[in-house]
């Protein structure tokens, strides 16, 4: 049928007959993805969360099971859009709370996606930041880059520009799920480029580099080869290792076959070393001018 029908459904059949704290239990906990005893009473904090969940669970109120994690549960998607639409109608000034209140608990539990997932969604772009200054490497090195463009994209630039290495891996995120030409921009509109942290430069300098090769721009890249392997090795593992692979790409467009094995080789070092680490010999010392 049509959504309309289907809400005249769920609000004549079922809120209808359900008790005020039942009512708002679900509304209050609609925003989740996920639903436990434990992160219910966080935001509903009147309730006896473990026991309306069980009585939904019984009622078999939309509720569905987690396969594999015991007593945790998620709504049905209709249901859950529906709560949530209805909660913005009634309860507009509740929801940033909700939110916050689901990011803090997520965050006790050193669970950090989802509650950077919910500081972003309450509006506490302050919050959301703290939150992803000691993850954002971290989901980097994963291969988060839609997660992280997610993010990225939802925070506003002047409340992002006060962490440079946050922009930088932001550049990122924008270079492997939109492409070059949107990153270059980024990248000079950002503040990480004139900064001197030493991740920072580590980042600046590769992104600079695949940019260019990315853009079919393999002279103007071979050009600056030279002077972003000097830097090398840098205190960032990840950023060495995309600028060996760029570097070796580049170096095999040219007919530089033995500098593009050593890049290969340098890649395959930097992909399994920590990114924390200590300069040593500079790899430009062995490549061809």
């Amino acid at each position: 049928g049509s959504i309309r029908t289907v809400a005249d459904y769920l609000t004549e059949e079922v809120l209808a007959y359900q008790s005020e704290e039942v009512r708002q239990f679900l509304f209050h906990t609609s925003i989740l993805r996920h639903l436990n005893a434990s992160l219910c009473q966080a935001l509903v904090p009147n309730c006896d969360a473990d026991g309306m969940l069980r009585k939904l669970d019984e009622q078999n109120l939309f509720l569905i099971s987690i396969p594999g994690e015991e007593h945790t549960y998620r709504y049905h998607s209709l249901f859950a859009d529906y709560l949530q639409t209805r909660l913005m109608i009634e309860q507009p000034d509740e929801v940033a709370g909700l939110h916050l209140a689901a990011a803090g608990w997520y965050e006790s539990e050193v669970r950090p996606v989802p509650a950077i997932d919910h500081a972003i969604e309450s509006g506490d772009y302050r919050y959301a930041l703290s939150l992803l200054v000691p993850n954002a490497q971290h989901l980097l090195e994963e291969g988060r880059m839609r997660l992280l463009s997610r993010w990225f994209s939802a925070i506003p630039a002047m409340d992002l520009r006060a962490f440079p290495l946050l922009e930088a891996i932001s550049v990122w995120a924008t270079l492997f799920t939109h492409g070059p030409w949107l990153a270059a921009e980024e990248l000079e509109r950002s503040s990480c480029a004139a900064s001197e942290e030493p991740h920072v430069v580590a980042h600046v300098s590769a992104q600079r580099l695949l940019i260019l090769a990315m853009q079919d721009r393999y002279d103007e890249a071979r050009a600056i080869g030279p002077e972003s392997l000097a830097r090398l090795p840098t205190c960032d593992a990840f950023a060495d290792s995309v600028l060996c692979n760029a570097m070796a790409n580049i170096f095999s467009i040219t007919g530089e076959d033995r500098d593009a094995q050593h890049m290969i080789d340098s890649a395959r070092r930097d992909s399994t070393t920590p990114s924390a680490r200590e300069p040593s010999r500079p790899l430009s010392n062995t490549m061809s001018a």
